[in-house]
């Protein structure tokens, strides 16, 4: 019955991976009990006190909730924190592929074009040297999708924390996951790998000249170009 066993000194942190995953998986079902703390450790081997702080980690999350005389329940996937990167990816799981996508894109649209203006005023020097860093990388491994992608991302990563933000940092670290899947899948097309390039490029040049409008309209403009490419012209 417990066939993934796993070691007994696991951190809650990771009992709560592998309960939103069973989830996921519909091992556990919405608006269903849940087994009890002493079946859980035995199923993940651990003690029951990681499984209580875990569950009630799962609780301020929203995955769960206790109903006295009744046991534990997995509330719906929309009760669930969007703050989390695990409970988010979970609800986007739930949601129509191509939905998820388009919904993703246009947050990118939103926060990302306002990210840039503001790094374009406050970036120090060490950031622009960390993304003229990952635009070089970029260009070297045009050939290669995934390192591209891998810089595409860091290149985002740096410019988020040039505009000195933590706010905004905040908001965007639950949805890493997926924008790190999202960059992959592009990536594999030659033809947008080219075309991000040039993008990066013309953000790159507007954050150091400090242009903030320029940088606004170029991460606009790459981000729907990005949408156009993957889904087609935006109505």
């Amino acid at each position: 019955m417990y066939s993934d066993h796993m070691s007994a000194q696991m951190l809650p942190d990771q009992v709560m991976e592998r309960f939103v995953t069973a989830v996921r998986e519909g091992e556990f079902a919405i608006e269903e009990t849940v087994p009890n703390e002493t079946l859980l450790a035995e199923r993940w081997d651990v003690s029951r006190l990681t499984v209580r702080e875990a569950m009630r980690s799962l609780m301020e999350l929203g995955v769960v909730e206790i109903r006295r005389g009744r046991g534990t329940f997995v509330r719906p996937l929309s009760d669930w924190s969007p703050l989390d990167r695990r409970t988010l990816a979970a609800r986007a799981q739930g949601q129509d592929g191509a939905q998820v996508q388009a919904q993703l894109l246009e947050a990118r649209l939103i926060v990302e074009s306002g990210v840039a203006e503001l790094a374009a005023a406050r970036r120090k020097e060490a950031e622009l040297a960390q993304m003229e860093a990952m635009v070089d990388a970029m260009s070297k491994s045009i050939d290669e999708p995934e390192r591209f992608a891998e810089a595409d991302l860091e290149f985002h990563d740096v410019l988020f924390g040039a505009a000195g933000n933590i706010f905004l940092d905040a908001m965007v670290k639950p949805i890493h996951d997926l924008l790190a899947d999202a960059r992959q899948k592009t990536s594999q097309d030659p033809k947008a790998r080219r075309l991000a390039l040039t993008a990066h490029r013309q953000i790159l040049q507007m954050v150091r000249d400090g242009s903030c409008d320029g940088a606004r309209r170029a991460m606009a403009e790459h981000v729907a170009e990005t949408a156009a490419s993957t889904h087609g012209p935006q109505q």
